[in-house]
């Protein structure tokens, strides 16, 4: 049985910008109050993504190697770093596997993402964000089901809450009467973006007062390229305004300018946009599929994820129908209560226990 309550945090690049499973370690650590921290993390000197892969790879694990401490529990806190795993020495190791992606959805087969996974799979625990999550990694991985913990996403209530002020919408010159329709993430296929774009164009048929708000970053190589042709294809330059990275203490402002959260994800090992969208008080339209039921409850709209006629019909429901939209922003509101970080971290504590304890659920 451990002795130590501290924790090797071994969790990559040390960056300024929030986002995606960045921002879960970010907002559990601080709020654990019976573990210690030792954060380990690897610089990022310069935006050069082959500079910044050969870090990762090649320097990281002799950063990890020189600051893990013995005796400690060693929780490597994304999949993508399972990689530095046989430096880790011989302490109970926990790897955080938010989802599988990359291997199912993409069906990757870099060399990096098969040492990711054979690390996995000799994990001595894995923790994840859904019960979705967890099955596909017992399934995937063969791996046992009693040593994969579920530690539900948050949202910070304190910072997201609703607080209707469509101000943000100058600084994109955009008339507080506009319908706002906004998506927070990334390009990559799986997030249907192209799916949205052509639905909106359809909407702008029947309600041409209206704009879509693209947040984030493009994350996938092209991705943008290809927006900006299929929006010159619909004639809808003008009306799809791209803010790149947001700030986590501006991106409130965001969800509570929009009249309408939309998130038609294919798959999520969590999809925690959805959850602060509700929390603004912003109506969501999503998909059923993987996570999201997990997350969305009956809070949204639910559409297949692909199909451009019901996301537009859906679309144009919440910004016409103000009954409707006023159930959706209450239920919403409700269902995004039920998600905080301070009940993460509680878990996420009883976890670093029982692996400290050497016991399993």
């Amino acid at each position: 049985m451990l002795q130590h309550r501290e924790i090797d945090l071994i969790c990559g690049p040390a960056t300024q910008q929030v986002f995606g499973v960045l921002k879960v370690s970010r907002e559990i650590t601080p709020r654990i109050r019976d573990f210690s921290f030792n954060t380990i993390q690897y610089p990022v000197p310069i935006r050069n993504t082959i500079i910044e892969y050969a870090i990762k790879r090649y320097f990281y694990p002799l950063i990890v190697r020189e600051k893990i401490k013995k005796g400690n529990i060693k929780h490597i806190t994304f999949q993508d770093y399972a990689f530095v795993q046989p430096y880790c020495g011989s302490d109970p190791i926990l790897i955080s596997c938010h989802d599988l992606i990359e291997s199912l959805y993409y069906n990757k087969k870099s060399a990096l993402l098969r040492l990711n996974m054979e690390s996995l799979k000799k994990a001595d625990f894995i923790v994840t964000g859904s019960q979705f999550s967890k099955a596909e990694i017992v399934r995937f991985l063969s791996y046992p089901e009693e040593k994969v913990f579920v530690v539900y996403n948050g949202v910070n209530h304190s910072q997201y809450y609703p607080k209707p002020d469509k101000e943000i919408l100058k600084s994109h010159n955009l008339s507080s009467r506009t319908k706002v329709i906004l998506y927070v993430g990334s390009e990559e296929p799986r997030k249907n973006v192209n799916t949205i774009l052509i639905a909106f164009s359809k909407v702008r048929e029947r309600m041409p007062d209206c704009a879509l708000i693209k947040v984030g970053n493009p994350q996938w190589a092209g991705g943008r390229e290809e927006m900006c042709r299929l929006i010159d294809t619909l004639h809808l330059k003008g009306s799809v305004i791209f803010t790149g990275y947001v700030p986590e203490d501006s991106l409130p402002l965001y969800y509570n300018a929009a009249d309408l959260f939309v998130f038609p994800s294919s798959y999520e090992g969590f999809g925690l946009p959805v959850l602060e969208a509700m929390a603004c008080g912003c109506p969501v339209i999503t998909s059923k599929n993987t996570s999201i039921p997990e997350v969305a409850g009956d809070a949204a709209v639910m559409v297949p994820p692909e199909d451009i006629d019901i996301l537009a019909q859906a679309i144009e429901r919440v910004l016409s129908d103000d009954v409707f939209r006023t159930d959706m922003i209450q239920r919403g509101f409700v269902q995004s209560k039920k998600f905080s970080w301070e009940k993460a971290a509680e878990q996420m504590e009883d976890v670093y226990r029982r692996v400290a304890a050497g016991r399993m659920y």
